[in-house]
């Protein structure tokens, strides 16, 4: 099974938040781990509030960027195409980035 991860997912293996649980059972399950190349500076700059906010600290952000730098070339990064994504959101009237996902070059048929 291919499990694609949006930020909000991959957040989850690296902060304990509601639901990591969930998401960490089904990486198990998944053969391969998809995500979108922007899910990389989303990520980072979920981090850094986190880090901002003083919910986490200095080492756990170093910590959490040295293991995110490591996991990073397990996944299977998809690009998005911005115009057939900006298509789809008026098409399926998706949300701003929900349509990265049918954007990528990997799954739109549109």
């Amino acid at each position: 099974m291919i499990l694609y991860l949006d930020t909000s997912s991959l957040v989850k293996l690296y902060i304990d938040e509601p639901h990591s649980e969930q998401v960490r059972r089904w990486i198990d399950d998944a053969e391969i781990l998809a995500t979108s190349r922007i899910a990389y500076p989303e990520m980072l700059s979920a981090f850094s509030r986190r880090r901002g906010n003083g919910d986490i600290t200095d080492k756990s952000f170093k910590k959490i960027y040295t293991q995110m730098n490591t996991d990073w070339p397990n996944y299977a990064v998809l690009d998005i195409d911005e115009k057939k994504a900006g298509a789809l959101v008026i098409k399926h009237g998706l949300r701003a980035f929900d349509a990265r996902t049918f954007g990528s070059s990997a799954c739109a048929s549109d």
